[in-house]
């Protein structure tokens, strides 16, 4: 693939690149790949980093002002075909497109040619040698040799008289009693590998199971798995399969276990961290869902208010004395994280964010706090809630806050399944809400702006 960039304002106005390089410079230095001289411009501003047709945008070391989509970045972020960045005042647009397949014509080689002859000379060798030799070989028979001879009759046998042999009488045999030994000793079986595990790889029994699970055989693929992690207990795609058929058939401690093991085995900027982590959640709040009680009487749910730009959200009325008076809890460092789609998911985002106890708030007690993380979709003018499994996702913390005191490492995912997807809409954002207690103390958004649709 070749990266493209369509500069779209400043001096470059209609200039574009198109590069076969997988890393490019940009900034106002004439030195790099893609000068840009606009305002707010940096000497090097970004990097763009090109691997297996995935982009991913560096911030350059003197920290200038980058944006993605208009939304700001301060880390290294994955980009999409058709991304709209913004460095300083100066913009550009990303793209992919793939290298062009030069026509080639086909010629025969001589090896071929030699391999040919070899063959047509090989059939011909073989047509002689039945034809041409076997004749030879057939006139120099002797033809009379092959005259036919009478056959002598055989001579008879004297008559013999047979002596019936006498049966011998039956006798009844007794075993012979194996003595008892004094000491009785346990014998402890040594186990045999599986038949389906003798002499694959780890890859191999993976794969085997993976197969096994898809049939409905989890017993098999389970003691396939099982064989892979007694070979090397850190193969992580065995643990990962493993983790997934414990969640499947509804064995939570067993699966939070194993993908507890996976977080520490893994680093935390792997997509291997990602996933488990995203898995880890979802077996949590499975488990949390079969532990709870089921209430006699039916929860009310509030009516929203009517919204041109929103018309399904369900968010609770939003009083004057919470918007006057100083929350106790904060919500902070809100991060939307993209990943490109793949066999899973068509769209799929991880929001990252941290909750700060307010400074002269009242304490919260543990097991009070619960977060309500909805996700919306644009389609045309309207926002919306977004059509996904999950669009609102609860989470219930279990600590305490008090004395400025920080919860982090809190997130959600937005995960469009495969197939899923709709051309007309796409993510347009998520709103956090805090309560303590069942009341609403505060809320915030990514963008920030969403909150102005459903207020």
């Amino acid at each position: 693939m070749m990266i493209r960039i369509e500069i779209l304002d400043g001096p470059e106005k209609g200039i574009d690149h198109s590069f076969r390089e997988s890393t490019l410079r940009m900034g106002a230095s004439s030195a790099n790949e893609v000068p840009m001289t606009g305002d707010g411009v940096l000497e090097v501003h970004a990097t763009i980093d090109l691997k297996d047709s995935q982009g991913l945008l560096r911030l350059g070391p003197e920290g200038g002002e980058v944006r993605v989509n208009g939304t700001l970045v301060n880390a290294d972020t994955l980009l999409q075909p058709g991304d709209q960045i913004q460095l300083g005042g100066q913009t550009f647009l990303y793209k992919l497109i793939p290298f062009p397949t030069p026509e080639q014509r086909r010629r025969v080689g001589v090896l071929e040619w030699i391999t040919l002859g070899a063959i047509v000379l090989g059939g011909l060798g073989q047509a002689y040698f039945l034809f041409g030799t076997a004749r030879s070989l057939r006139s120099d028979v002797d033809v009379a040799l092959l005259r036919a001879t009478a056959t002598p009759l055989p001579t008879p046998n004297a008559q013999q008289e047979l002596v019936p042999t006498p049966t011998p009488i039956s006798q009844i045999i007794y075993p012979t009693p194996i003595p008892t030994p004094a000491v009785t000793t346990t014998l402890i079986p040594t186990p045999t590998p599986l038949p389906e595990a003798v002499g694959k790889s780890l890859d191999e029994l993976t794969r085997d199971a993976r197969e096994f699970a898809e049939d409905g055989d989890d017993l098999n693929a389970e003691r396939l798995l099982q064989e892979a992690l007694r070979k090397d207990p850190k193969f992580l795609p065995a643990k990962m399969e493993l983790a997934k058929l414990y969640g499947r058939s509804s064995s939570f401690d067993e699966s939070i276990a194993l993908w507890e093991e996976i977080m520490q085995e893994t680093g935390p900027a792997s997509m291997d961290y990602m996933d488990a982590r995203l898995e880890l959640q979802v077996m949590k709040r499975r488990k949390a869902l079969l532990s709870e009680e089921i209430p006699t009487a039916p929860r009310k749910i509030p009516t929203p208010r009517a919204s041109t730009f929103l018309p399904t959200p369900a968010f609770p009325e939003v009083e004057d004395e919470m918007v006057k008076a100083i929350p106790q809890i904060k919500v902070e460092k809100i991060r939307m994280e993209r990943f490109p789609s793949g066999p899973r998911h068509d769209q799929f985002r991880m929001l990252y964010f941290e909750l700060l106890h307010q400074s002269g708030t009242p304490a919260v007690q543990k097991g009070t706090i619960k977060v309500v993380v909805s996700f919306f979709e644009q389609q045309g003018s309207k926002v919306m809630l977004a059509a996904i499994p999950e669009p609102r996702i609860q989470l219930d913390i279990d600590e305490g806050l008090a004395g400025d005191q920080r919860i982090d490492n809190l997130s959600a995912a937005y995960d469009v399944p495969k197939g899923q997807g709709s051309p007309d809409r796409s993510y347009y954002g998520a709103v956090i809400q805090v309560y303590i207690g069942g009341k609403e103390v505060n809320r915030a958004a990514d963008p920030a702006f969403l909150l102005d649709y459903i207020r």
